[in-house]
């Protein structure tokens, strides 16, 4: 959470950050009962910068800037890697249209490929926060927050997609190989935001081994948004690279549209 004093509902409770200290290690943050922090504070504590907070899964952090202030940005880090079918890893941000990486099935978590349809966000170097989860076979995901993926209690062969903020350590991500326990979830800045929309019908595509949706906050209803993508590259494939121009506009309206 930022340092700008700014007004946060987490975990049901209004927080408010006040300071970090000199050497970042700390930072004080004020409970209140109103929604916009403009009462006393209830209670006035002081955590370390890695400890736990509210819910075992939201992380205080010092930042000169709010680590939630594009909340439109919700994808994977352009460092996260996709598998082509010919066998060779290529960074997210390196992805083209017409690119062929491995993708999974929603109902029986089948692994294919398809062809990547659209891209909806140009090269870019935006700053966000990402959650950076690691597996017990030390694999790791660096994504936003709000991004969906397929992760669920261990043993139960029950995944679903989950917000990555909601994926705690103990629970299971589901991937290439299996479950996969989660061993640490942290908070971490980077730049560049990336995603992938695929010719596959269930928009479930496999980043770094590990299944996730394109998309974020309700991926149903934003992955029917794509199928119109999906159309046009099937039938009328010089039309999609364009429309990949247009991905920095049209992503955050669908996912605005859509967000409930």
């Amino acid at each position: 959470y930022g340092m700008d004093g700014q007004c946060l509902n987490v975990g049901g409770g209004m927080y408010q950050n006040n300071n970090c200290n000199s050497d970042g290690s700390q930072i004080t943050y004020s409970v209140y009962s109103t929604a916009d922090c403009s009462n006393s504070p209830t209670y006035t504590s002081t955590l370390n910068t890695d400890e736990c907070g509210i819910n075992d899964a939201n992380f205080f952090q010092c930042s000169d800037t709010p680590l939630d202030s594009n909340n439109d940005d919700v994808c994977f880090a352009g460092s996260e890697t996709l598998l082509l079918e010919h066998g060779i890893s290529i960074a997210m941000q390196d992805v083209q249209v017409g690119d062929r990486v491995q993708v999974a099935s929603a109902s029986d978590g089948a692994i294919t490929f398809a062809d990547v349809v659209f891209l909806p966000h140009k090269k870019n170097n935006l700053q966000s926060t990402f959650v950076e989860i690691e597996t017990v076979n030390g694999a790791s995901l660096k994504v936003t927050p709000f991004h969906l993926v397929m992760a669920g209690t261990c043993g139960t062969n029950e995944m679903h997609l989950i917000r990555a903020s909601d994926v705690a350590v103990g629970t299971c991500m589901d991937t290439t190989f299996g479950e996969t326990a989660v061993t640490a979830s942290t908070m971490t800045q980077g730049k560049g935001i990336y995603t992938a929309v695929t010719s596959h019908p269930d928009g479930i595509i496999v980043v770094n081994g590990f299944k996730a949706s394109s998309f974020a906050v309700n991926h149903a209803a934003v992955n029917n948004y794509y199928n119109i993508h999906r159309l046009l590259y099937a039938y009328v494939p010089a039309m999609a690279a364009p429309l990949t121009g247009l991905g920095s506009f049209l992503g955050p309206i669908a996912a605005s549209l859509f967000s409930i």
